[in-house]
C-alpha cells in the first residue's frame, strides 16, 4: 500500500443486506480489515433495507471493539445508491 495512504488514513466501505449467510461470514470480513498490518480508520457498513434483530445486535457488539460507522439506506436502494451513502458519510480521503 501507497506510504502516503497508510500515513493520511483509508476507511473501508462494505456494503450489506440481509442474507442467510451474512451473520457467520460478517464477523471474519471485520477481523480480516483489522488483521493487517495496516489498518482502516474504520470500516463503513452501509446497509441496504432492513436487518434482522440478531446481526443488528452483533453490529452493535462489533462497534464497541472495532471503528464501525453504520449507515443505513432507509429501504432497498441497491448496490450503487447504497454505495452512494457510504461514500457521503466518509471521513477520509482514500476509500476502498
Amino acid at each position: 500500500m501507497n506510504n502516503l495512504i497508510a500515513q493520511s488514513g483509508f476507511c473501508v466501505l462494505l456494503p450489506i443486506y440481509q442474507r442467510d449467510d451474512l451473520e457467520s461470514l460478517f464477523e471474519r470480513v471485520i477481523l480480516s480489515c483489522f488483521n493487517g498490518s495496516v489498518q482502516p480508520m474504520e470500516v463503513i457498513v452501509a446497509v441496504d433495507g432492513p436487518l434482522n434483530e440478531s446481526f443488528n445486535l452483533k453490529l452493535v457488539q462489533l462497534g464497541l471493539s472495532y471503528p464501525l460507522r453504520v449507515v443505513r439506506s432507509g429501504g432497498r436502494v441497491g448496490l450503487s445508491e447504497v454505495l452512494n451513502i457510504g461514500l457521503r458519510s466518509a471521513s477520509t480521503e482514500y476509500i476502498f
